[in-house]
């Protein structure tokens, strides 16, 4: 391969990638699904990047390198590889970094505060609110003493019952 089709590859490769970033959702139209686990290893990204790998590998190896055109398109697939390699495990470790889980284990709760959103009445079942895994949550829940607490109430959780959250109630001093 000339040197001139090595500087085309890494060109068209670029300008793909920028009008990538420039439009971005609209040029991941043309991938292929990573599973829907993020990034697929053919997003436009990815590939442009490959294509630039490509080019500037290729291009040292036959300008700078002197190289002949065999090894100089080895070196050309190997950084390109490692150029869309590296760009794949980057997109991919953002992508799942902005990822939070919305699990969490009810045992954990056990000392945070929560609003009685349902009252609840002596011997009987009510209902709070609470924020668990940056959201807000509801849960049953039964008075410590067994009394009742009425509805805006702050309580403590402390303890937890199968589904079922046993709350005591903050009393404010005045």
């Amino acid at each position: 391969m000339s040197p001139t089709v090595y500087l085309l590859c890494f060109g068209i490769g670029f300008v793909f990638l920028l009008a990538s970033f420039i439009l971005g959702e609209l040029a991941d139209l043309v991938h292929v699904d990573g599973g829907g686990h993020g990034p697929g290893p053919l997003s436009t990204s990815v590939v442009a990047t490959f294509a630039m790998g490509f080019g500037m590998g290729g291009y040292g190896a036959i300008s700078l390198l002197k190289w002949a055109k065999g090894p100089s398109v080895l070196v050309a697939m190997m950084a390109g590889l490692a150029f869309a390699g590296a760009t794949w495990g980057v997109l991919r470790f953002l992508y799942h970094s902005g990822e939070g889980s919305s699990e969490f284990r009810l045992e954990d709760l056990i000392g945070a505060e929560a609003e009685i959103t349902v009252p609840i009445p002596v011997g009987g079942r009510g209902e709070i609110a609470f924020i668990a895994a940056k959201a807000r949550q509801i849960a049953t829940a039964l008075s410590a003493d067994g009394g009742g607490i009425a509805k805006n109430r702050t309580v403590k959780i402390v303890r937890v019952s199968g589904d079922t959250m046993i709350v005591e109630e903050i009393k404010k001093l005045e």
